[in-house]
Parts: C-alpha cells; sequence; structure tokens
C-alpha cells in the first residue's frame, strides 16, 4: 500500500546569484513532485510526530491517510488523541466513535475512556457517567481509573 504526498525540491541559483523580482523580493525555483511512501513508512514518520506532542503537524498526516484509506483505526484513533490534546474535544469525539464502531477493536478500551474525559470537558455528564460505568464493569486496564472518576463526579 502506497501514501502519495506533495513534496517540493528547492532549486536555482546560489545565494550570491540569487534571482529578484521587480520589488528586489528573492525569488526562489522550486519543483513540486508527488512522493509516493509506503503507508507503514508514512504512518512511522507520523507516529513520531505524535510522540514528539506535535499534534497540528500529525492531524495533517493523518488527514493524508484518511484520504487514502477512510476507514483506517489507526488514523482515526491518533486522530482524535491529537484533537484531545489540543482541547478540541467535539472532533475528538468524532473519530473516538469512528473508533467505537469500527470492526477492529484494537483501541476500543482506550477510546472509550478518552471519549468520556472528553464528555466531562464539555460538561457532558450524564454521557461521561454512562461510559465510565461501562469501563468500570468492563475490568480492563481503565477500571480502576474509571471508578475513580465516578466516585469524583
Amino acid at each position: 500500500t502506497v501514501i502519495t504526498v506533495p513534496n517540493f525540491e528547492l532549486t536555482g541559483t546560489t545565494a550570491d546569484k540569487e534571482n529578484k523580482d521587480d520589488n528586489g523580493n528573492i525569488e526562489l525555483d522550486v519543483n513540486t513532485y508527488t512522493q509516493k511512501i509506503t503507508y507503514m513508512n508514512f504512518l512511522e514518520k507520523t507516529q513520531l510526530k505524535f510522540r514528539k506532542n506535535k499534534f497540528k503537524d500529525a492531524l495533517k498526516d493523518y488527514r493524508t491517510i484518511l484520504n487514502h484509506y477512510s476507514n483506517d483505526v489507526n488514523a482515526h484513533f491518533y486522530m482524535a488523541l491529537c484533537y484531545f490534546n489540543i482541547n478540541k474535544q467535539n472532533k475528538a469525539i468524532e473519530h473516538f466513535d469512528r473508533v467505537l464502531n469500527h470492526d477492529f477493536n484494537t483501541f476500543h478500551e482506550e477510546a472509550k475512556w478518552y471519549k468520556a474525559i472528553s464528555l466531562h470537558e464539555l460538561g457532558k455528564t450524564s454521557k461521561c457517567i454512562t461510559i465510565l460505568n461501562e469501563i468500570a464493569t468492563e475490568n480492563g486496564f481503565y477500571a480502576k481509573k474509571a471508578s475513580s472518576m465516578l466516585n469524583k463526579i
């Protein structure tokens, strides 16, 4: 599987022979082309941006993945986390829901947990409580955290 992304290459003259337009601004010669990258390499580079907390840059790349593979659970989950981390909770919930409704349940528990937190931050307490109760009764990784959060609400 291949992802195509626009790319560019600066060409032209050296700085001492730079081209200037009529206003004295430097003109850059740029060649644009489409680069083909394997899905795994592109995802790896995107995940690195995510791990470095470059959430807005990572979001652009997850969008690119979704443009090629609209139902990609990895892209939806990490896109949701990017939105979560930049305080766009409604957008985060939208993508967490896509993960929760996906055939593969790889991120199911994590998506529920972060959706509950997003709902709490939006003041949607009753929906948050419903999800926290589900998490607590499923006895997974977030069960104790969900119970603790329920006691505080």
